[in-house]
């Protein structure tokens, strides 16, 4: 007997358009969602911006549906853009959700 595996499940990824409509339907379950903060977390990030003196800091930020953390020294802030610089990464303001000095 002739056995199909794979073959019989073929039929279900063979448009174009079905198979782009699956993969988005996945990456947005895995996609985590943006923490809401807290006045008081609020407040301790721009304090720490606002007295940074080069210490390694880690900030930990969303982007791209992905909650991510960086070490380093932040070599730019730009208040006005409301950006910071650490590496190669440029961060907005608006997604970082903690920085800690180490």
């Amino acid at each position: 007997m002739n056995d199909r595996k794979m073959k019989k499940w073929l039929p279900f990824s063979s448009l174009i358009e079905q198979k782009d409509y699956i993969r988005d339907i996945k990456q947005k379950k895995l996609a985590d969602k943006m923490p809401l903060i807290s006045e008081d977390q609020i407040a301790t990030i721009n304090q720490i911006l606002a007295n940074y003196q080069q210490e390694i800091v880690e900030i930990v930020f969303y982007k791209d549906s992905i909650i991510q953390s960086i070490k380093g020294q932040i070599s730019t802030i730009n208040a006005i853009k409301k950006y910071l610089v650490i590496g190669s990464k440029i961060i907005q303001f608006s997604s970082i959700i903690e920085i800690k000095k180490i």
